[in-house]
């Protein structure tokens, strides 16, 4: 089994949903029963450098946290186009849909009467679709390629659990439907921020079952299909 590690806010555990039963089998996690605060003060006595180091942020691997700059510098080719709202009318225009993410709420550069949040990124047209937090939710998912950890699936039948989709994001109570090769999952309340490609880790209060990846997402009351936006 795999359970939440001791210091809740510096939990890793959401990142071996994918890691397979035999893998864990021969893994040790030495940190799972401490504090990041006495992780740091053993690495102090041990003359470690990175004792006093401040935590990463953002993309850890860049430096400025900018990965925009990053996509540049990488020479990624960008997909420009409109910002729109859920009706289809155009509010503005962007420099590429990756400069952007599901569930985004700033920097988009749009004012409105009430915040606006990236719904739906579709880089073929170069549209970014933007959308009220009434608009923004997500009642369902489909996350497919399952692996399962010390816990198997009944054979029938729905299964109440928790699920998290984001490093550190808070888990969402929900209702899984288990076929072969995919997992339906219904949220107890509508979510923001949840997007195909993301893992998504199910957990039995601090017990994690397994996860797999997110093929789709439904939005509530606006399934994809019914996107006046496509």
């Amino acid at each position: 089994q795999v359970r939440r590690g001791v210091d809740t806010g510096k939990d890793q555990s959401y990142q071996l949903f994918c890691v397979a039963e035999e893998n864990l089998a021969r893994t040790r996690l030495p940190l799972g029963a401490l504090q990041k605060s006495q992780v740091r003060e053993m690495a102090e006595e041990a003359g470690l450098r990175t004792a006093k180091k401040a935590d990463s942020q953002e993309v850890c691997f860049i430096p400025s946290n900018d990965y925009r700059q990053l996509l540049k510098q990488e020479q990624v080719e960008l997909h420009p186009g409109d910002l729109v709202d859920t009706s289809g009318a155009v509010l503005g225009s962007h420099e590429g849909t990756e400069h952007f993410t599901i569930g985004q709420r700033r920097g988009h550069g749009i004012a409105g009467t009430e915040p606006l949040y990236v719904v739906e990124l579709s880089p073929e047209s170069g549209r970014v679709v933007l959308g009220t937090i009434s608009e923004a939710g997500f009642e369902a998912m489909v996350v497919d390629e399952p692996n399962w950890i010390g816990w198997d699936p009944p054979a029938a039948g729905a299964v109440r659990c928790e699920v998290q989709w984001r490093h550190l994001g808070r888990t969402a109570s929900c209702e899984l439907d288990v076929q072969e090769g995919e997992v339906s999952v219904r949220f107890d309340e509508p979510q923001v921020a949840v997007a195909a490609g993301q893992g998504a880790a199910f957990y039995d209060s601090d017990r994690l079952l397994g996860g797999g990846w997110i093929q789709s997402a439904t939005r509530s009351g606006l399934s994809l299909s019914d996107n006046p936006c496509e």
